[in-house]
């Protein structure tokens, strides 16, 4: 067959629209679908990427726009060096939008804390936990003390990136004998991770020196159209 064209696919919104669904699971009890929708926003996030890279690299062999050129030549390199999906995201801020990325603010500081939650979640490992003796802790009235064990606890240790979703108010600091992945399994995290992927992509895209029809594409059919085709999940 005579090939007469050439296109390419994006995926991205697919996988965020489950993670919508996670979200809409999502019913206060024990959600734990949490964990599907922050690791479905980070799959539509790097599907996202992926597909930038990838259209950027078909439409340099097909135009002489400066700025598509120079996206796609350092996500060719940045592929094959399999850099991390952020630095990635770095790459593409500093050749789109002209300036270097703020990593300590914004949305940029609130992936790193979302890629290490995905990242701990996917990677999963036994931690160590300290056995205390709670002096402070009484027994229910009308229970005999000698029989009674509920002055030892367990406690966990949190992550930095739990600490960073308290600090947002996504994570309760209470009670502090429950584990970290028990604690991320909230509704607030889900829809966190859901609209902050989708803020991220959009941001990338929106320098003023992109060019139209690049911008057209990627806003219609990529996860950073989401602004456009938004469905209530609040």
């Amino acid at each position: 067959m005579e090939t007469i064209d050439t296109n390419t696919t994006f995926d991205s919104p697919l996988f965020h629209a489950l993670a919508r669904d996670a979200v809409g699971r999502c019913d206060g009890k024990g959600d734990f679908e949490a964990i599907t929708a922050v690791i479905m926003s980070c799959t539509a996030f790097e599907a996202f990427l992926n597909e930038l890279a990838q259209f950027a690299i078909t439409e340099d062999t097909q135009h002489s726009d400066s700025m598509i050129h120079e996206l796609a030549v350092s996500q060719r390199i940045a592929i094959e060096c399999k850099a991390p999906t952020l630095d990635r995201y770095d790459y593409a801020w500093e050749i789109m939008h002209k300036t270097q990325l703020d990593k300590g603010s914004g949305c940029r500081q609130k992936l790193t804390t979302l890629f290490a939650l995905r990242n701990s979640l996917v990677h999963a490992k036994a931690e160590k936990t300290s056995i205390v003796i709670d002096l402070t802790a009484q027994p229910p009235a009308g229970l005999d003390e000698a029989g009674w064990l509920g002055q030892i606890r367990e406690l966990y240790d949190l992550p930095k990136f739990v600490k960073a979703l308290q600090s947002d108010g996504h994570v309760n600091h209470e009670p502090q004998d429950e584990r970290w992945v028990t604690r991320i399994c909230d509704r607030r995290v889900a829809v966190w991770a859901f609209d902050l992927v989708a803020e991220a992509a959009a941001e990338l895209i929106q320098p003023s020196k992109v060019d139209a029809a690049f911008y057209k594409r990627l806003i219609e059919l990529s996860l950073a159209g989401y602004e456009t085709r938004k469905s209530k999940h609040a």
